[in-house]
């Protein structure tokens, strides 16, 4: 058993930082970002792993990596396209690479209205997610903390023997309780 665990601990410890997260964003989201090679990432705003072995092995003597170029095209047909290699220089796990949708470009109304709908669509799924950790929440105290507390949990402590416990304020518009007679 306990070789077991040490090899899913050193499993999980290779498992753990072998990728690098690039996040293409946008001033006007809603871009589809595209490789020089016809790849779509997706959407942006759209995060992509990369292996970071991948990574090394395009690392120059400046020691930066070097990920391939992209395009970013807006649904009215406005394009902007990143140098190609991209360069990510640092010891990041996580770079954010922004690029604007041209000021000069047309259409730029049907790029807010899209970008509009998605933020929509997030808000709407964002809601629901929120409603669906307060249902966890209320069922939460509804059943009570042990219903929710795993098996191999110990139970709560005990009061200390003689332990009494003090009797309650009283609240506002509430009487006092009567005094406990003496021994």
């Amino acid at each position: 058993m306990r070789s077991q665990l040490f090899a899913l601990a050193a499993v999980s410890a290779l498992l753990c930082g072998c990728t690098t997260t690039v996040t293409f964003t946008s001033d006007i989201e809603g871009a589809t970002v595209t490789t020089a090679e016809g790849r779509v990432y997706g959407l942006t705003p759209v995060s992509v792993q990369f292996s970071n072995d991948a990574l090394d092995s395009t690392k120059d003597i400046d020691g930066c990596a070097r990920i391939m170029g992209v395009t970013y095209k807006w649904p009215s047909g406005a394009t902007v396209s990143s140098p190609n290699p991209i360069v990510l220089c640092g010891d990041s796990m996580s770079y954010v690479l922004r690029y604007d949708r041209p000021s000069d470009a047309p259409d730029l109304e049907k790029d807010l209205q899209n970008a509009l709908t998605r933020a929509k669509i997030r808000e709407a799924q964002l809601r629901t997610e929120l409603e669906l950790r307060s249902m966890d929440y209320d069922m939460f105290w509804l059943m009570g903390p042990g219903f929710y507390s795993p098996m191999w949990m110990p139970p709560p402590p005990r009061p200390a023997p003689g332990f009494r416990p003090s009797p309650p304020r009283p609240g506002p518009g509430m009487r006092p309780p009567p005094p406990r007679p003496r021994k």
